[in-house]
């Protein structure tokens, strides 16, 4: 008997050990995927504003639910908050939400407010995108309690090329292009964009579009 339990302790070992490199793997694979798919962003968001700025992008201008498109972004996004322990809530209480744009530029906005505010999270990231209607316009926040941007940096986080200084310069990857390339393309449809920041209690980037009348309104 004591020979039986002795096989059972090591075969209940041996799985446990496959278990855990399992699950370290799948680990890994996620790491990659993500690598990967923050290349392609940033790969594409370049790509983008060099045509955008060359005036080779066309806007289509089309009806866009634009609450559909922020769930769509918000769930590219799971793992990648998931992996730290965090949360990415969608409190989506504007009434009306169609806006006259181009889908393809509108997810691009959306998904860089999304990747600022979780990469500049330290720790667990805790980030929420809620919508409203004001005078007219869907207004659209992202929120994080990541480490927030002082009032000096603040006028110019909207720079081409500008990274604001987080005492360390390698523990964030990117270019300095996302807000940049936001407000090109939220002007584009007619909208504007604002940033509040608190250093240490996080940043809530506001972008404000147009939204398309009702039936009879304004007649």
């Amino acid at each position: 008997r004591e020979g039986e339990e002795n096989q059972t302790q090591e075969t209940y070992g041996k799985r446990t050990q496959q278990f855990e490199s399992h699950i370290k793997d799948i680990n890994k694979r996620w790491k990659i995927r993500d690598e990967n798919n923050r290349m392609h962003r940033q790969v594409e968001k370049i790509l983008q504003m060099a045509r955008f700025e060359r005036g080779d992008i066309e806007l289509k201008h089309e009806a866009i639910a634009v609450h559909d498109l922020l769930k769509a972004v918000a769930e590219s996004f799971v793992l990648q908050v998931d992996q730290y322990g965090g949360t990415l809530e969608c409190a989506l209480a504007a009434d009306r939400q169609v806006v006259r744009g181009d889908r393809v530029h509108l997810e691009s906005i959306f998904s860089n407010l999304v990747d600022n505010a979780v990469k500049y999270s330290p720790g667990i990231p805790l980030v929420k995108i809620g919508s409203e209607v004001v005078a007219g316009y869907l207004v659209v926040k992202v929120t994080d309690q990541g480490q927030g941007i002082g009032r000096e940096n603040q006028r110019r986080v909207f720079e081409k090329y500008y990274r604001c200084p987080t005492g360390n310069r390698h523990d964030v990857k990117g270019y300095g292009l996302g807000l940049s390339f936001v407000r090109s393309l939220v002007v584009a449809h007619n909208g504007f964009v604002e940033l509040h920041s608190l250093p240490g209690r996080g940043t809530t980037v506001t972008v404000s579009l147009p939204l398309l009348p009702e039936p009879g309104e304004g007649e």
